[in-house]
């Protein structure tokens, strides 16, 4: 139940953080380790037009710069998966040679 002074709410919500930090930091690493899978799955999948399929090696290149809202990246941090992946619709994959070139 919220409280009715918006100072008591977000120090009861500090101190609530405080007391379960190891909780949310495995809640947040099993979540960035379930989107970064899935990612990896994409990258195979779809591959590097020169054939490379390791997903070590690829990475997503947004195709126009214009309309890149974050780096794929970043977004596992602070993005939902339904947005990273309306995100990677703007991209396609490259190895790392190729998306230098």
């Amino acid at each position: 139940m919220p409280y009715k002074d918006h100072k008591k709410q977000l120090k009861a919500q500090h101190n609530h953080y405080v007391d379960n930090k190891s909780s949310y930091y495995e809640r947040n690493n099993r979540r960035r380790t379930k989107i970064r899978n899935i990612l990896n799955d994409i990258k195979s999948k779809n591959g590097c037009k020169c054939g490379e399929k390791h997903p070590a090696c690829l990475e997503f290149h947004h195709r126009n710069p214009k309309n890149k809202e974050i780096s794929i990246s970043d977004a596992i941090y602070r993005m939902s998966l339904v947005k990273i992946k309306l995100e990677i619709k703007k991209c396609k994959v490259m190895c790392s040679n190729c998306h230098q070139k």
